[in-house]
């Protein structure tokens, strides 16, 4: 299981040492497979599948989105200026509702990549939380879909963290090569056309004035 910068970069109060953490963590070369407590021993194998990137046409910015990330710094939202098709999925979540992408076109949709085991995931959760709050009113919907861990873990992370967006369950390798996320958190923002009009590789602060608006900006 990846280590988690919790661990590694306790909470200072000295803001030098806040920004030496990473803000992203790289995903292992395979899907885990749910194992009870959501602790698959998994080497930790690190690859760069650089195919990801290039065969998805979203590779500009992204070697630079990922060093600042791994440097500590907080991440920022990112235009992509092809604006990509975003991949259809269908998933669950974790009260059993089916959530097909396509079925928000026309609506600003937030697809934001996670695990139990990512520290900067956890840490960017209650602002994701909040700034849902603020626009979940204005057709915009927003989705975190869980990488690799089972419905228990799960449930078990959000004890402490409380949402109320869907909570996907089921994504995979598959799922995240197509979308060419190689670590986590990673996000996208998908336009009411169904395209990636923004990426943020790594946690932010999503309740900030300036990243709302580039959210609702998109709105029609």
């Amino acid at each position: 299981m990846p280590t988690s910068n919790n661990t590694l970069c306790p909470r200072q109060n000295n803001a030098s040492s806040q920004n030496s953490c990473p803000r992203y963590m790289r995903l292992p070369a395979s899907s885990p497979r749910p194992f009870p407590g959501g602790h698959p021993p998994w080497p930790l194998v690190i690859t760069l599948l650089i195919g990801w990137v290039l065969t998805a046409g979203i590779a500009p910015g992204f070697a630079q989105e990922t060093k600042s990330a791994g440097q500590g710094k907080l991440q920022e939202i990112v235009a992509l200026p092809d604006k990509p098709a975003a991949p259809d999925f269908t998933l669950d979540d974790t009260a059993g509702n089916s959530h097909t992408l396509s079925d928000y076109r026309g609506k600003v949709v937030v697809v934001n990549f996670w695990a139990t085991w990512c520290a900067p995931c956890r840490k960017e959760m209650p602002s994701m939380q909040r700034a849902w709050e603020k626009m979940r009113s204005q057709d915009v919907i927003m989705l975190a879909v869980n990488w690799g861990d089972n419905a228990e873990s799960v449930a078990q992370f959000f004890e402490n963290i409380p949402v109320d967006f869907p909570i996907l369950l089921g994504g995979d390798q598959d799922m995240t090569r197509e979308w060419s996320v190689m670590g986590l958190p990673t996000t996208f923002v998908i336009d009411p056309e169904g395209r990636r009009a923004y990426r943020i590789v790594g946690d932010m602060e999503w309740d900030t004035a300036a990243v709302i608006g580039k959210i609702l900006a998109l709105s029609p």
